[in-house]
């Protein structure tokens, strides 16, 4: 298994949610980018606000490399500045 193939298994695993068939819709090239886009992002000293547009699956993976930089706002959620 690749590196990428072993992140992704683990993030569904650590969510405890779903299983790695979710990812079916996804290429794997497409999980690659994602990777590395949260890779990217999480060096930067900022915070990441996403709604629905991101999808459930790419949250989930973005969220494992950027972890509390990356915050789910749903409709009606107030974000402070």
């Amino acid at each position: 298994m690749d590196e990428a193939a072993a992140v992704t298994e683990e993030a569904v695993a650590e969510e405890g949610k779903g299983e790695l068939s979710e990812f079916d819709d996804y290429a794997r090239e497409d999980i690659e980018t994602i990777e590395e886009i949260g890779r990217e992002l999480s060096r930067m000293k900022t915070r990441f606000y996403t709604g629905h547009c991101t999808g459930e699956i790419p949250f989930r993976i973005l969220k494992r490399y950027m972890g509390e930089q990356l915050v789910y706002v749903h409709s009606g959620d107030e974000v402070s500045l």
